[in-house]
């Protein structure tokens, strides 16, 4: 990054965990970067203790928090169901008006409703944000996993976030996709600079949104005032409709209903054929995949879609479409085996309406 050496050398930084062979291997490793630069990192300490109940060294310079936080269950019941929130919680507490926080987090301090406060919090500080968001198939962030777990997909399966909190003089939210490679490509992905979205007006929820691409996030904008597709659907309508509760590249529809799907009612059957090309269209894709967790498809998901009115137009148009795919739905089937059975689901992506590039 440019520095010289006599500047690394005057670095001040504390290093805290509760565990002590990781703090050894830490020391160890600036031991050798200290025999190979010929210099001495005089102003590093190690704290042996957790984080939350720590007291910091107190220190004139700028303070700059970063870390991987632990990802687990809060068993002490304390403000936030993970502890890894009231890590971050803490370290804006102490990072003052000039101060930075740079943390890994699993990705549902992105969107998930139990750290809708935590989002306001970093909001209240008046800094920038971004946001630099990771799946975890096919290849995992952590290709090692966590040493104490055998199973290597409890140990691989976590999304994450990369978040950064910073002072600008005109503060902003800045997001990337959910990115999503294979394993060929990991040293290219995580070697480039990851394409960042302004976000900053983005007002549908209280979210942190991780838009797919740039028309999404101009549908988003055009449609914040359009009614949402739970308008369209009847509670004791007739024709039901049954979509799948998780995805990856597409979006399932079942022909009956299960604990696996979410069964929508409709009063027309013209609207259960506008309802299938909405959410089998690459809008609705898209949009899943920027404001969803990138596995399940909540109801919420589904209900709180917004309807532009330039995609209902479109849409209306070509309601026949959509008797002819469901019609012949079984040329779009594919099966699942599992412990149960098998499981049919349809995939009608290859003759869905294309349709983000209207926006």
């Amino acid at each position: 990054m440019g520095l010289s050496l006599h500047q690394l050398a005057l670095i001040e930084l504390t290093i805290i965990d509760v565990n002590q062979a990781a703090l050894n291997f830490v020391r160890n490793q600036l031991s050798w970067l200290e025999r190979k630069w010929g210099l001495a990192f005089c102003n590093i300490q190690y704290i042996c203790c957790n984080f939350l109940e720590c007291r910091l060294p107190l220190s004139q310079r700028t303070p700059l928090f970063f870390g991987n936080p632990p990802f687990v269950t809060n068993s002490k019941g304390g403000e936030w169901r993970n502890l890894f929130a009231d890590f971050l919680s803490r370290a804006l507490g102490l990072c003052g008006p000039e101060g930075r926080c740079h943390f890994i987090l699993p990705l549902s301090v992105a969107f998930s409703r139990d750290y809708a406060r935590l989002r306001s919090q970093i909001r209240a500080t008046g800094k920038s944000i971004a946001l630099c968001s990771f799946d975890n198939i096919p290849d995992t962030l952590f290709p090692s996993g966590k040493p104490e777990h055998n199973n290597t997909n409890k140990a691989n399966s976590q999304r994450c976030s990369i978040l950064s909190i910073f002072p600008s003089k005109t503060p902003r939210i800045l997001s990337t996709k959910m990115h999503r490679w294979r394993k060929e490509d990991r040293n290219r992905l995580l070697s480039s600079p990851p394409q960042y979205h302004d976000v900053t007006d983005y007002c549908l929820d209280e979210q942190f949104p991780r838009p797919e691409n740039a028309a999404i996030l101009r549908y988003l904008r055009g449609a914040k005032n359009c009614p949402r597709f739970r308008d369209i659907t009847s509670n004791d309508g007739q024709h039901n409709l049954f979509v799948a509760t998780v995805a990856r590249n597409f979006i399932g529809f079942r022909e009956d209903h299960s604990s696996s799907v979410h069964n929508l009612h409709f009063s027309t059957k013209r609207d259960f054929y506008v309802s299938l090309l909405i959410l089998s269209s690459d809008v609705f894709l898209d949009y899943w995949r920027t404001t969803g967790d990138g596995f399940h498809v909540t109801r919420a998901n589904v209900m709180e879609f917004p309807l532009h009115q330039n995609l209902m137009t479109i849409i209306e148009d070509e309601a026949a479409k959509g008797r002819k795919i469901w019609e012949t739905r079984m040329d779009f089937a594919k099966t699942k085996r599992h412990p149960n059975g098998i499981t049919t689901s349809y995939d009608f992506s290859p003759s869905a309406l294309s349709l983000i590039n209207h926006f």
